[in-house]
């Protein structure tokens, strides 16, 4: 798209064109989807090669751990990707300074990602963007830099900018002369206080990203001048002009929008001219008012509000946070929204018709209607229930004072999060057959054991459930297709019982956290033939002699703060699968298995193993070729008596060689 090579029809989104472009390219298995991350691509070896090939002496890169091969052909670069090591000196990036023609630069972050820290000085940064003037796309993402040079204003070229994820505080006022500028991303920057004036200067911009960041609390002023804009993921409400509500009247939004600080909204008509019900672009709609919920809140001001909120017909997602009126919009008994998400409202009551969620702060109770607390609507003595046809996702989060029950008809429902509800009720009993994820937190036996025929279910997390220590007679014998557990504080019986469960053997993905209760292991946790990952943390009453053999799968094991565990699992050498090993306070472990260490281990980290008597160097790292990230402390293997690492003068320094892969080793 910053090459312009994105065409679209009159009236049609740039951005959806781009990602209908990319779909296609995926279709065709140009990209491939990463079977780790949904968010991730990648591109065929073969593929890789063909389009370096074309691209010839235009495309230029550099890997951090090795030299640059073809500094030769840097003046006719046109496309450079940098991947960085972790601290960036001028001379890294010499080559760079004579591309002058370079449209461009891309900066990649090394692997592993655990302990990346990638430093760029601002006089570096400087340096290097006073060469490159001709520059339309400019990405420095997981960078520790908190400013950009003001000369960043003179790329009158630059169609891209992503500063996303850096340590940003303030951007320069010079970005207003950045008339050509299409997207500026600056997601999860929690650093950034505010926006430059000149932001509304941009007359090009078309997506601005300004999520998760905590420390932005107001927006340029006349941001509704940006007429292109077709991208604004929040806007915080401000009580000045240029700064209210209405702002987004005339900007076509697509996509994501959060509306923050909604208490700021002083009038009403605010609300009703921001436009929303003609925004047929906007799938996911979050409204957000300030926490916590004082008296001084306004409760009929924003009824109104959320009344002229109403959103286009078309809202796939719908989330409510801290909304303190007592009604909830007549709009969403039109609406037929799939993922609707309540979080730490006041009681509240849909319309004429709805009992819904009242979801109060402890210390509203006493002067709140409690007996709005229900999920049926009332017509005399008649109760009728609420069907909710269309919902895919309901989450119900932070409401201990929510009473009732959930509602019966919610059949394509395939998520549910429930959180810190420990008064609701579900008797009788849901049939929740299109469910494929179950989070279930801080709530009450009843309710749990009341959610039925769960006959898709892939994902069960349970944490906190007073009294249960064991799932009910056949509650997952029908979750033949369960492939992720989670349990924490409880569900020691299902946990020991695991390795005989026959439902449950396409598990691929447990996780044990704070099993008080949890004393064993089943020695036949190696028929989980389909688990990649085994987490246990925080499980003191585990003791364990001798720890049962991993199924061959198993790409990754952590095992954390259990200090009665005494051994690793056994045969730990054939687990070629392993990537990832985790070893972290556990103060009886004394050393690893025989037969030596995983052989394929890409990322090992061992620390505060206080008793781990087996000394480094018959560890056998030298024979990891894999490895890429080893993190040690000075607890273990009599590394806290040495001077150097390796050490001087030992005949067995061959033993403590590590292998010719480059490898990030954080001691501490």
């Amino acid at each position: 798209m910053a090459e312009g090579l994105v065409h679209r029809s009159e009236g049609e989104n740039l951005w959806k064109t781009g990602l209908n472009y990319f779909k296609e390219l995926v279709s065709r298995s140009f990209f491939q989807e990463s079977s780790s991350n949904s968010l991730w691509f990648s591109m065929h070896d073969l593929l890789n090669d063909l389009a370096k090939s074309v691209a010839g002496p235009t495309h230029f890169s550099s890997r951090g751990f090795e030299s640059e091969s073809n500094e030769s052909n840097a003046s006719s670069a046109r496309h450079a990707s940098f991947i960085s090591s972790y601290g960036i000196a001028s001379e890294r990036l010499t080559v760079y300074h004579r591309m002058k023609r370079l449209r461009s630069f891309i900066s990649l972050q090394p692997r592993p990602r655990k302990f990346a820290m990638l430093h760029l000085s601002q006089s570096v940064l400087g340096d290097l963007l006073l060469d490159l003037k001709y520059l339309r796309v400019f990405s420095l993402s997981h960078y520790c830099i908190n400013a950009i040079p003001d000369c960043v204003g003179k790329l009158r070229h630059l169609h891209y900018l992503n500063l996303s994820y850096t340590e940003i505080e303030r951007l320069p006022e010079s970005i207003g002369g950045l008339f050509n500028l299409e997207a500026l991303i600056l997601r999860g920057c929690p650093y950034l206080a505010g926006l430059p004036q000149g932001v509304e200067k941009l007359i090009s911009l078309r997506y601005l990203d300004i999520r998760e960041t905590r420390s932005l609390q107001t927006m340029p002023r006349r941001i509704g001048n940006l007429v292109n804009l077709e991208i604004l993921s929040k806007f915080i409400v401000g009580t000045e002009n240029g700064r209210r509500l209405k702002e987004l009247k005339h900007l076509e939004q697509q996509g994501e929008l959060l509306i923050s600080e909604l208490h700021r909204v002083k009038d009403a008509g605010d609300a009703k001219d921001a436009n929303l019900h003609m925004k047929r672009g906007i799938d996911r709609l979050i409204m957000k008012w300030s926490e916590p919920l004082v008296d001084s809140r306004n409760a009929e001001l924003e009824m109104k509000v959320v009344d002229f909120l109403q959103p286009h017909k078309d809202l796939q997602d719908l989330t409510i946070s801290y909304y303190s009126g007592i009604e909830f919009p007549f709009w969403l008994e039109i609406h037929r929204i799939s993922t609707w998400s309540l979080c730490a409202c006041v009681a509240v009551v849909m319309s004429d018709h709805y009992h819904h969620s009242g979801c109060y702060p402890p210390e509203r109770t006493a002067h709140r209607r409690s007996g709005c607390c229900d999920w049926t609507h009332f017509n005399g003595a008649e109760e009728i229930e609420v069907p909710f046809p269309c919902l895919q996702h309901l989450m119900v989060r932070n409401c201990p004072m929510l009473k009732g029950r959930l509602p019966e008809k919610i059949d394509a429902l395939v998520r549910l999060d429930i959180d810190s509800c420990p008064l609701l009720d579900a008797s009788p009993a849901v049939s929740l057959s299109s469910l494929r994820e179950l989070y279930f937190r801080g709530c009450n036996e009843v309710t749990f054991k009341s959610l039925v025929n769960m006959t898709s279910l892939t994902t069960l997390a349970v944490e906190n459930v007073e009294g249960l220590a064991c799932f009910p007679l056949g509650y997952t014998s029908f979750s033949t297709k369960l492939e992720k557990l989670e349990g924490v504080k409880s569900l020691a019986e299902i946990v020991s019982d695991l390795g005989h469960q026959h439902h449950v053997q396409l598990l691929e993905d447990v996780r044990i956290f704070y099993c008080e209760q949890l004393g064993s292991l089943p020695r036949s946790l190696h028929k989980l033939s389909h688990l990649t990952r085994l987490t246990i943390f925080g499980c003191a009453a585990l003791e364990l002699e001798h720890f049962p053999p991993l199924p061959a799968s198993v790409s990754e094991f952590s095992l954390w703060s259990c200090p009665n565990v005494k051994s690793l699992p056994d045969k730990l050498h054939h687990l070629t699968s392993l990537r990832s090993l985790y070893i972290v306070d556990c103060e009886n472990i004394k050393c690893f298995p025989r037969g030596g260490l995983p052989p394929n281990i890409e990322t090992f980290e061992v620390r505060v193993c206080v008793n781990m008597e087996q000394h480094v160097g018959e560890w056998g790292l030298h024979t990891l070729a894999s490895l890429q990230s080893l993190w040690i402390d000075g607890s273990v293997g009599g590394l806290g008596d040495m001077v150097c690492f390796p050490p001087e003068g030992d005949g067995n320094d061959h033993d403590l060689l590590l292998p010719l892969s480059p490898i990030l080793i954080s001691p501490t």
